[in-house]
């Protein structure tokens, strides 16, 4: 399966709050694997975030890798404000901190008019995670 279909299945079990631990460690394993999460985009690294959080599975690995591939700079520059959003939004409702990714948020946030483009809605989730 593709980065999309395995960040897509996440995803929908998130939606539909069936949270199914085993299926979701399969699927985390998977997208744990440096070869494999190098290959997400925005969109899938953001749900994949979400979809976690959303059904509370912290699971460290990923949400490392998660955090590796979003303060990349060659990555975050091309990060919407809903992405940010979620992101940090996932790291603080599962309770995990990670400095350098709080750092690379706040520092993409701030860049020239890109907090412009957050909506009220990304912009409280975005706050809440830095409280």
């Amino acid at each position: 399966y593709s980065p999309h279909d395995v960040s897509h299945i996440a995803w929908a079990f998130a939606r539909l709050e069936y949270k199914n631990e085993a299926v979701m460690a399969v699927l985390a394993t998977r997208m744990s694997q440096k070869e494999f999460m190098g290959t997400f985009n925005p969109q899938d690294t953001a749900n994949t975030a979400w979809a976690f959080a959303k059904l509370g599975i912290a699971d460290e690995p990923l949400m490392e890798a998660i955090a590796e591939k979003t303060t990349d700079p060659g990555f975050l520059t091309t990060l919407q404000p809903q992405h940010i959003s979620n992101i940090a939004w996932a790291f603080a409702s599962l309770g995990m901190r990670n400095e350098a990714l709080t750092e690379a948020i706040a520092r993409r946030a701030l860049d020239g008019d890109f907090f412009a483009g957050f909506n009220a809605q990304a912009m409280a989730d975005t706050a809440w995670a830095f409280g």
